[in-house]
């Protein structure tokens, strides 16, 4: 456990470190999904994917991009229970591209909404660092883009939808 916090302290700083290119953020989705999926199906949750076809194209760095991804996929995956469901959607609007991750899971209260992108705070009881969440919000920021959370409550799952500017 201390391995894994200390490895999560340590991409933090990654953070600031940014290869700037033109990429299909799709592409950089199909790739944190292809890494869920061992864990989904260990799990038997159903993990769906959807607006996949046409360009999202952005200007940033794909392995950070992926991480904040990745996390937003992991921390859907611990939240459901074994045969949940987490559904994935990328869409563009506005001027930019969204990818919402939405689960059937644990649900966030109002009071740790407030809260779940500060790091090392976490509603994992014995696992999780609490710094998944903080690292997607921030690795979003650094690409002049947003994280947003929204739950209707404890057992209701939780939505978090990733926005980043379209290139």
């Amino acid at each position: 456990r201390c391995k894994s916090i200390l490895k999560d302290l340590l991409d933090q700083g990654r953070i600031e470190e940014m290869d700037e290119e033109l990429l299909d953020i799709r592409e950089t989705l199909r790739a944190a999904l292809k890494a869920a999926k061992t864990q989904a199906h260990r799990r038997r949750v159903r993990v769906s994917a959807s607006g996949l076809g046409e360009g999202m194209r952005v200007r940033g760095d794909a392995a950070l991009l992926r991480e904040a991804l990745a996390a937003l996929l992991q921390n859907a995956l611990e939240a459901v229970g074994d045969g949940g469901a987490v559904r994935v959607a990328a869409s563009s609007a506005k001027g930019f591209h969204r990818v919402e991750v939405r689960d059937d899971g644990a649900g966030v209260s109002s009071a740790d909404l407030e809260r779940i992108f500060e790091p090392f705070f976490t509603t994992k009881r014995g696992s999780g660092s609490g710094l998944g969440l903080s690292a997607a919000l921030r690795i979003a920021a650094k690409h002049g883009g947003t994280v947003e959370a929204e739950s209707e409550g404890p057992g209701r799952g939780a939505r978090f939808v990733l926005l980043i500017p379209a290139a």
